[in-house]
């Protein structure tokens, strides 16, 4: 994604958080404009909301107090596949700068960025948030989430973790990179190494972190969002989620991601069994791009083929 559009997914997060019920409001962050800032700057800087590792693969993650607390009384599990159905918009072509234009992977990435989705055809689609909207004490066990930076791209481009979650960053590329992070209003700067344990991070404050990189065209990056929320997964590569330890009874799950429409179902928790719940998502309509016209003495305004454009 470029850094300007992360300005765009500001309406889809709060949707976000309002479809999995999200109680505290997330911080104002002024991540895009300070990703910029940090980009051309050159400054290596830490943010104190995120920790970070340090020179070795691995380092202490900060702990969050309440995390695996269990849950009250009988649990089942909801898991399914998210599926995107068609039709799949079709994006504008990036145009690949020059000095990545012979770069291994890069015009790729360009293609694979135009488009809003990771698949162009109907089918299971990755990086979607899933919401149970069950409420219990504590923040339930860690999960380790994964993003995998390759030579000149990043899957997966959207992260929806919770507040004691672990964010990996592994590098299965085969020269150095250098991911930019952006936390509260401050960023950190990590050299990522070929063949190097993952670098792992644990975002404690609520909200959006871009994830961009000095070394790489600017389109390329990825959004981890931080919800304050147990009960919630992020479809896997093959559309996969999987929620543990929810409350029974009937519960209500959301399923969104940037681009397409949120979808609500309804299913009934069992103690100790498994629920199946499958998604359909839609492609959310683009927003009409503004025609560009010629005002005339007649007070018209046309194209420059001479067709009235309605205003």
């Amino acid at each position: 994604m470029t850094i300007g559009s992360v300005r765009a997914f500001a309406s889809g997060v709060s949707l976000a958080l309002a479809v999995v019920a999200c109680r505290d409001p997330a911080p104002v962050n002024n991540g895009p404009a300070r990703a910029r800032e940090v980009r051309d700057s050159g400054v290596a800087e830490r943010d104190s909301g995120v920790s970070v590792e340090g020179d070795a693969g691995n380092f202490g993650v900060t702990a969050v107090p309440g995390a695996g607390a269990a849950v009250a009384g009988p649990t089942g599990t909801i898991e399914g596949t998210v599926f995107l159905d068609g039709p799949i918009p079709v994006g504008d072509p990036i145009e690949l700068p020059a000095a990545f234009a012979g770069r291994r992977g890069c015009p790729d990435a360009a293609r694979r960025y135009a488009q809003s989705f990771d698949i162009t055809t109907p089918g299971p689609l990755g990086g979607v948030l899933v919401a149970a909207e069950a409420r219990a004490p504590g923040l339930g066990p860690v999960v380790t989430r994964r993003i995998t930076v390759r030579d000149c791209d990043v899957a997966q481009r959207f992260i929806f973790a919770k507040e004691n979650d672990i964010i990996e960053l592994e590098s299965t590329s085969r020269t150095p990179h250098l991911p930019v992070i952006v936390g509260t209003g401050e960023s950190i700067n990590q050299l990522l190494i070929p063949g190097q344990s993952p670098r792992r991070l644990v975002f404690p404050q609520p909200g959006e972190y871009p994830l961009t990189f000095r070394d790489m065209p600017e389109f390329v990056g990825a959004m981890i969002y931080r919800l304050r929320q147990r009960f919630i997964d992020t479809s896997d590569f093959a559309g996969r989620y999987r929620i543990t330890d929810v409350p029974v009874g009937t519960v209500n799950i959301n399923a969104w991601m940037p681009g397409a429409r949120p979808s609500q179902l309804s299913v009934v928790v069992t103690a100790g069994q498994t629920t199946r719940q499958d998604f359909h998502l839609l492609a959310a309509p683009r927003p009409r791009q503004p025609i560009q016209g010629i005002r005339h003495n007649d007070g018209t305004v046309r194209t420059p083929s001479g067709q009235i454009i309605p205003q």
